[in-house]
């Protein structure tokens, strides 16, 4: 039963922070629109997206420790 509430703390915490970032996404991305241009927004896009890919193609899912 303790592996169960864990799974459910986990997945709760993973969709409130799937959340944030749906709300606090698009104010930060205006900002930065408005703020650099959208040449300089774009670019800074691409560099987060890039980092994203990257980290997930280093990530090694046959080590993870949740079935």
């Amino acid at each position: 039963m303790a592996d169960v509430e864990r799974r459910g703390k986990e997945m709760g915490g993973f969709r409130a922070m799937g959340q944030f970032g749906r709300a606090l996404g698009p104010i930060l991305c205006c900002g930065i629109y408005w703020r650099i241009g959208k040449e300089g927004a774009y670019l800074l896009g691409a560099v987060g997206l890039a980092f994203v890919i990257a980290g997930l193609w280093t990530l090694d899912v046959k080590k993870s420790k949740i079935p």
